[in-house]
């Protein structure tokens, strides 16, 4: 997962799409290899439905798995208030 915010335009059959990234996220995509020339060939998709409530837990900034974490913390504590209320009210 790339922490730069890309800028993507899609490819099709007679061009390749292009995207710039930073010069960190470069390296990390080379293992961290400073010394490399030339392109690199990446294959981006979609992100499941089912997968993306738990991407931002994974993502490499912290700030974003931050808000991924208070996120859920959020929806926990919310489903937990729906069930005490249930309960209490039973």
């Amino acid at each position: 997962m790339l922490r730069f915010s890309p800028q993507v335009h899609k490819g099709n059959k007679d061009r390749y799409a292009k995207i710039v990234i930073d010069w960190i996220g470069w390296i990390d995509l080379h293992n961290r290899d400073e010394e490399v020339a030339g392109s690199i060939n990446l294959k981006l998709r979609r992100v499941s439905w089912w997968k993306r409530p738990w991407v931002y837990l994974r993502h490499p900034d912290p700030a974003v798995r931050l808000s991924g974490w208070l996120g859920w913390l959020s929806v926990i504590l919310g489903a937990a208030s729906l069930v005490l209320t249930v309960y209490a009210m039973g």
